[in-house]
């Protein structure tokens, strides 16, 4: 008789939560969903006084790298924008990826802002391919991963992604060497600040941008501030250079000691 009113209770509540939306999709507990929130408080975040600076560890790749922002009626589409701006990049070396449009300026090797019809094209198909708020809000790192593979392979390329994270911690200087090697990054990360160093009066002050959610952007330089006073070097600040898919900041500096990193990968195309 227990078992029976057990198995009835079971029953009960598992129909109660399927009629009140208990039992809606969402992603797995360890799945990140990557999507759009509204951004950015900007503040002064940190002082630093020094007596010398180091900035001598810089680089960015060939002709930086496109500047790209979602579309109007799409939402939560920084994958599908991180995506285009991969595919923007590695069109100057594989022409074929964006047909008709060249995403770079042939005489100087810069990328072309985002134009009103080829772009906004590929970040619509790139949302969907990559099934964009289909499972839950925004995509999942495989979602990203799929819908751009695809994309890539459909327009006679491979896509490859080779991961520069080890227990959470960036292998930087694997990303120097890929940017050495024109090579671009994606980053998935979690809530963060984006940064800006400015030298003011002899010290230089850290202006973060609040981050509030989980995003997909991409890597394309690095730069790292070494910090010097009487008793020598005192600190020193690892960066990567990234194109958000934001409006404001288009760029930004992403600290990687300590990052907030879930993933980081080199993009290789083929």
């Amino acid at each position: 008789m227990k078992k029976a009113q057990k198995i009835l209770t079971v029953t009960v509540l598992a129909f109660c939560l399927m009629l009140f939306g208990g039992w809606t999709y969402n992603s797995t507990p360890d799945e990140v969903r990557y999507a759009d929130f509204p951004v950015f408080s900007t503040y002064a975040n940190e002082v630093i006084d020094y007596t010398s600076r180091d900035d001598s560890v810089f680089n960015r790749v060939a002709g930086g790298a496109p500047l790209y922002e979602t579309v109007r009626g799409l939402t939560n589409s920084c994958g599908a924008v991180a995506g285009a701006q991969i595919v923007g990049y590695y069109d100057k070396y594989f022409p074929e990826l964006i047909p008709d449009w060249v995403s770079y300026f042939p005489a100087n090797g810069r990328y072309k802002i985002q134009d009103s019809i080829y772009v906004p094209a590929l970040i619509r198909e790139l949302y969907t391919l990559m099934d964009t708020n289909v499972q839950d809000a925004g995509v999942s790192e495989e979602e990203f991963k799929k819908g751009l593979n695809k994309y890539i392979e459909n327009h006679g390329s491979k896509i490859s992604y080779q991961s520069v994270m080890s227990n959470g911690i960036v292998d930087y200087n694997a990303c120097k060497n890929a940017i050495d090697s024109n090579k671009i990054l994606v980053l998935f990360s979690r809530a963060c600040y984006l940064n800006s160093v400015i030298t003011v009066d002899g010290h230089d002050e850290i202006i973060a941008y609040n981050l509030p959610s989980a995003h997909i952007m991409i890597a394309y330089g690095y730069e790292q501030f070494s910090y010097y006073n009487a008793s020598g070097l005192f600190r020193s600040d690892m960066y990567l250079e990234v194109a958000t898919g934001l409006s404001i900041p288009m760029t930004a500096l992403y600290k990687t000691n300590p990052s907030a990193l879930n993933a980081a990968y080199i993009v290789n195309i083929s």
